[in-house]
């Protein structure tokens, strides 16, 4: 099991939000961590690293992105671009207080995340992730491809409570599947003249998903089919 920590900070220069992050690191034995707008110059990132615990590190090349993990774990970037900042929200209830919702901005977020075949696996914790003046938002949450979702079936999102910045940190928990690989799958027909055949896969459909039943999409789907 490996946990990480993602957090749009807002500034890690200052020595409260330092601490913040390593309590957290702390508390949560995080291995990997994403900083979003570190609000720093790019040239700070070894000593921050070195402060925060972590040997190994990386800024992307708007340096809006910073990453940290440490030597236990292989990372490797595929590949980097200007971040896309939407600062949206996918539907009008992810929002309490303030004007009505821009349906344009979500649906350009949504067609993003459809396009690239993203799914969002759901989370625990507060529904909204962002605040400032009265208005709450879930600004902040974290998509997963299929290839992902294949090979760690049972990571969660938990929104932690938000100190320092207006954002929340996230801290994702992942494992890895038991049956990584391609495998055959094998089903003995007698079993569909079994008495209670329906009622098995009744109860086991409507069961919760464990360990997060608050996940929806095709992550929900896949759970209820491996089940």
């Amino acid at each position: 099991m490996i946990k990480a920590l993602i957090w749009n900070v807002r500034g890690i220069g200052g020595k409260e939000s330092i601490a913040r992050v390593k309590n957290l690191s702390r508390m949560h034995n995080i291995k990997l961590i994403v900083l979003i707008e570190p609000l720093i110059a790019s040239g700070k990132i070894s000593s921050t690293a070195s402060k925060l615990g972590f040997s190994n590190y990386v800024a992307n090349c708007s340096n809006k992105i910073w990453i940290m993990w440490n030597n236990n774990i292989i990372a490797r970037i595929l590949s980097d671009f200007p971040q896309s900042d939407f600062n949206t929200i996918t539907t009008a209830t992810k929002r309490r207080g303030g004007n009505r919702a821009n349906s344009a901005a979500m649906d350009d977020f949504n067609n993003v995340i459809a396009d690239s075949n993203l799914n969002d696996i759901g989370f625990t914790g507060t529904p909204f992730t962002w605040y400032r003046s009265g208005l709450w938002k879930c600004l902040d949450r974290l998509l997963f491809n299929n290839e992902w979702i294949s090979m760690f079936p049972t990571s969660y999102v938990e929104h932690l409570s938000r100190t320092l910045s207006d954002h929340s940190p996230l801290l994702l928990t992942i494992r890895a599947s038991r049956n990584v690989g391609n495998f055959a799958f094998r089903f003995q027909n007698m079993w569909l003249t079994h008495v209670d055949f329906k009622n098995v896969i009744n109860s086991n459909w409507n069961a919760p998903i464990f360990p997060n039943n608050d996940i929806k999409g095709m992550f929900r789907l896949w759970s209820k089919l491996s089940r």
